[in-house]
């Protein structure tokens, strides 16, 4: 699929069956997505673990947290010390994605300010092709992968 698209995104299953490995050894960029629920990120935490003593750990790892809301009891420290890394985008809960979500518009495609759409924004910047070629491995990825949770 790289030979023929300019970008492959594959959106996994939570957890880390075959395929879903076999798409993380191809992959130049993986995002791991995690909820800031306990549950999310003690699986986040067995998966970066399994994917350390698997020698799958990518250079290009992103960690989002996803809907996180400091109210709701886990704060972005307590996840990062749980997982052992930091976080590299934090997207909070927002109306604006409910909402976007609910009329079919990527939120992205919007005026949005709202705080989830900028950081989404930088998710993408940090993914895009002039990252790629600062990184220096040409113009753009052969293959990108998401895990998501």
């Amino acid at each position: 699929m790289a030979a023929e698209f300019r970008y492959v995104i594959v959106d996994t299953a939570p957890g880390l069956l075959e395929h879903t490995l076999a798409a993380l050894d191809l992959a130049t960029d993986v995002v791991l997505v995690s909820g800031v629920d306990v549950p999310s990120v003690r699986g986040m935490h067995k998966e970066l673990r399994l994917l350390t003593e698997l020698n799958l750990v990518q250079a290009s790892r992103y960690i989002v947290l996803n809907f996180a809301d400091r109210r709701e009891g886990l704060t972005v420290q307590d996840i990062q010390s749980m997982i052992g890394l930091p976080a590299d985008i934090v997207i909070t809960r927002s109306k604006a994605v409910a909402l976007s979500t609910n009329r079919g518009v990527p939120l992205l495609q919007g005026e949005s300010r709202d705080r989830a759409a900028k950081e989404l924004s930088r998710l993408v910047t940090r993914l895009g092709p002039a990252a790629t070629s600062a990184k220096g491995r040409g113009r753009h990825r052969a293959a990108e992968s998401v895990a998501a949770r």
